[in-house]
């Protein structure tokens, strides 16, 4: 609530409540003046006047202030008939400073001016009626009377004062709101810069690391390289909850409204959870089969509240133990109710703890002992965007035993069809063997049973169940069993029967994430944890859009033939996007700022846009608006904003400025997959079967041996070079020649702004020289640039002056260098 409706809400408890004491002050005066048989014609006026007092307020009608004097003139000249017989003077005097002490209230002094007038008219009318004779001088005391004067004084002073402490209190409460306010968008403001100048060098890390783990053939060096990934994601992770819990305590966040299939969000869970560290427990997935296929919420953070709730689970269960994800819905008569249900075998909580928990933010076993990671914001998150949402969260927990946590979101329902389908299902018997005996824990394996009874009944299959191998086998003899559902050690352990087995039967398998598959099996694998969609997937023998499991499917997506366009100011963010679009066989031109991206659409057609947001000149919703007017109503080129600004509501800003899509960075491939495939026709996409042929075996040798010219450089460092170019000498070899080309013009520009005294743009130039000589290995160089860029920008200018010239000389060794070893190809 706003402060205007705020204040109009406590002006109107104020009359209300005046109203109230006048209308109950004027029926006892109406009852006293009839029972002591006083001038029974002001009964009515003294009804008049409450009657339209309640009319001047239900009505609205004039401004406050107007309608307190008229409620502070009518209660006066009733208290003043009251007064006016003077056996009940000294009661007015009493009636009138009460009167005057709730005025106060409305802080208008001049309603109070209006009752200290009624008190003096009513001492002069009895002055008056006492001289002349009426009344006598002995009906009135006078110590009496001067203590009532001196009162009516004193309520006068202290109603004033009031009113004016209401008022400066007021001004302070607006003054301190307002301050809250500024405080709020600075933050807001604050947060999206913080997340682009995080994001940014995170996107390089994890993105890099990426690029370099698919080219890497050493198992030690993709291990490591592995491990740098996995910090940079725990550190963005770290980033995305500050920024969340941030958006929740300062009652910024804006929820996204979008359609959504679950299927896909737990498809991302799933994925994400089979390659989590090793040691730890079971984890099982148990999504309802019929689940609408298609709702309207907030995606991205329903796949967080599941991301927090299911690692939370984890930290706090041993290996021996498990944690289940349970997924179904509700109807509604407004959809339906998404349910959330993860519970877990682990530590468990006391009832103080669990009260604790949801009364605000509150990590278990916290402080420098205590055995999670994280920085505790996690179910703090979960309640401020299931609340924000409309929906509840219950927590259940007992210690030693472990903790469930409900959660209960409602959700619009587009699609109702159920979110997983299997073909014919009529023609098909299934047979499960799960032994009984290999989990430590029991309510392992009753998940597990839970899990695919679920499953199976919701798709109307037939089960039946297999304690042990023989009784599998008598069931196989004795029915027409179309597929049996087995588990890695299971497998194993007679893996000559399920590879023999008759040709109508077919194998599933689930397996851990560091299981190898056999060459030539007949079998087929799915990836723990699976969920419903894995097994139908697994059942249909089929690779669909939301197929996981690339090892058992052998195929990948490519966007061959698509014309990709790059925007951003970022070297290091362009060849981060070029190398992972070139993985999907598109064509990526990049460009560094939004006038080249403009002149780049005006030279060519592009199917598909990433946009960088902050960049200098124009920026990137100037530059989409530039390209949108240039091509016309009839162009259907797709423009993605990508940037590392990733606050709440930014998606929709970007959309309603006129993009067709938001990308955050670091990218994420489940999410760039997704786009691409939601923006581009299907003719421009299709998934493929992966080959390793002698052609690409040949390309890696011709990489391998064109190394041995970098060896003859001087000033760089052409392992670190080659390594950023993702293993290939070829692209270090088009970076280094594009450097020597465009080093004359870097040193001419930085010459110019140099004479000029710039020092604010000279600082700009020496940033992007830092990246670029980095990116090729010129460490020297990046270094000296770096040290004056920082000179530049403090306007240390004497430190600029003795060392811009050492700049422009690193700059012409560097050059000097490259066109030495490639022969002058650069001119």
């Amino acid at each position: 609530m706003d402060r205007n409706k705020r204040n109009e809400e406590i002006r109107k408890s104020i009359q209300i409540v005046i109203l109230l004491c006048y209308t109950l002050y004027s029926v006892g005066l109406a009852i006293v003046s009839i029972a002591n048989k006083w001038e029974f014609w002001a009964v009515p006026i003294i009804f008049i006047g409450a009657v339209i007092s309640w009319s001047l307020y239900v009505a609205g009608q004039f401004v406050f202030q107007f309608r307190i004097y008229v409620f502070a003139g009518f209660i006066s000249l009733a208290t003043f008939f009251y007064g006016s017989h003077v056996e009940e003077l000294y009661n007015a005097t009493l009636i009138l400073v009460l009167a005057m002490m709730l005025f106060s209230l409305t802080e208008e002094k001049p309603a109070l001016r209006i009752f200290f007038m009624a008190y003096i008219m009513l001492l002069l009318y009895h002055l008056i009626l006492m001289l002349s004779g009426v009344e006598e001088f002995s009906s009135v005391s006078a110590p009496i009377l001067l203590l009532d004067v001196m009162s009516v004084i004193l309520a006068d002073r202290v109603g004033g004062y009031i009113c004016e402490m209401f008022s400066v209190s007021k001004s302070m409460a607006d003054d301190l709101e307002k301050e809250l306010e500024d405080m709020k968008q600075q933050s807001e403001d604050f947060m999206a810069n913080i997340s682009h100048e995080l994001r940014t060098p995170i996107n390089v890390v994890t993105g890099l690391s990426g690029l370099l783990i698919d080219e890497e053939k050493e198992e030690k060096k993709k291990a490591d390289l592995t491990a740098i990934q996995g910090a940079g994601k725990r550190l963005f992770s770290r980033i995305e909850d500050i920024l969340d819990y941030t958006e929740i305590d300062t009652g910024s966040l804006v929820l996204s409204e979008e359609e959504y299939r679950i299927s896909s969000i737990v498809n991302d869970i799933a994925t994400e959870f089979r390659f989590w560290r090793s040691g730890t427990c079971e984890i099982v997935i148990d999504m309802d089969v019929n689940i609408p296929a298609r709702m309207v919420g907030d995606a991205g953070r329903i796949k967080r509240i599941i991301r927090h709730l299911m690692i939370n689970a984890i930290k706090f269960t041993d290996k021996n133990g498990c944690v289940n994800l349970h997924i179904f819905t509700r109807k509604k008569e407004y959809g339906a109710n998404l349910c959330i249900e993860v519970t877990d075998t682990g530590i468990g909580m006391t009832d103080d703890e669990r009260v604790r928990v949801i009364e605000g933010m509150y990590q278990i076993d916290s402080g420098r002992s205590r055995r999670a990671e994280g920085i505790g914001l996690g179910l703090s998150i979960v309640f401020g965007f299931v609340k924000k949402m409309g929906g509840f969260v219950r927590i259940e927990s007992e210690v030693k035993k472990g903790t469930r946590v409900n959660i209960s979101i409602p959700q619009q329902v587009v699609d109702d069809k159920p979110s997983v389908i299997l073909d014919h299902p009529e023609k098909l018997e299934l047979a499960c063997y799960l032994r009984n005996d290999k989990y430590k824990s029991p309510a392992v394996r009753e998940y597990y049973n839970a899990m695919i009874l679920n499953t199976l009944k919701g798709l109307s299959i037939p089960i039946h169940r297999a304690a042990e191998f023989e009784e599998l086998k008598k069931l196989c003899a004795s029915n027409q069993m179309t597929h049996i559902l087995i588990a890695e050690e299971e497998y194993m352990e007679n893996r000559d029967y399920y590879e023999n087995i008759k040709g109508d039967v077919s194998v599933i398998a689930s397996v851990s994430s560091n299981f190898k598959i056999p060459r030539g099996s007949k079998a087929t694998f799915i990836r723990k944890p699976i969920f419903s969609h894995s097994i139908v997937n697994a059942v249909n023998r089929k690779t669909t859009v939301w197929e996981f499991d690339p090892e058992t499917s052998g195929k990948k997506l490519v966007f061959n033939g698509v014309n990709a366009l790059v925007v951003d100011d970022e070297e290091m963010n362009l060849l981060v996007a070029k190398g992972i679009l070139a993985g999907y066989g598109m064509e990526a031109d990049v460009v560094l700022s939004g006038m080249e991206a403009v002149r780049s659409c005006e030279k060519k057609t592009y199917d598909v846009i990433f946009m960088d947001h902050m960049m200098p000149e124009v920026d990137g919703v100037e530059a989409m608006k530039m390209i949108r007017n240039n091509a016309g109503p009839d162009d259907h080129t797709a423009i993605i904003a990508f940037t590392a600004n990733a606050v709440s509501g930014v998606r929709e800003m970007f959309m309603k400025e006129g993009f067709d899509e938001f990308l955050a960075k670091p990218i994420e491939i489940s999410e760039l997959e997704r786009i691409l495939k939601k923006l581009l026709p299907s003719t421009m996409w299709e998934y493929v079967k992966v080959q390793d042929d002698e052609e690409e075996v040949k390309s890696k040798e011709a990489t391998k041996e064109a190394t041995s010219k970098e060896g003859k450089l001087v000033t760089l460092n052409a392992d670190q070079g080659i390594s950023v170019c993702r293993g290939s000498a070829e692209l270090f070899e088009s970076v280094l020649l594009e450097f020597a080309r465009e080093a004359d013009g870097i040193a001419s520009m930085t010459q110019e702004l140099y004479d000029a005294r710039d020092w604010e743009n000279y600082s700009i130039k020496l940033s992007g020289l830092k990246l670029s000589s980095r990116i090729i290995g010129a460490n020297d160089l990046s270094k000296k640039a770096g040290e004056i860029e920082k000179a530049a920008k403090d306007k240390w200018e004497a430190y600029i002056v003795a060392n811009h010239e050492e700049l422009k000389r690193q700059i012409g060794a560097v050059k000097e260098d490259i066109l030495r070893v490639y022969g002058g190809n650069a001119s």
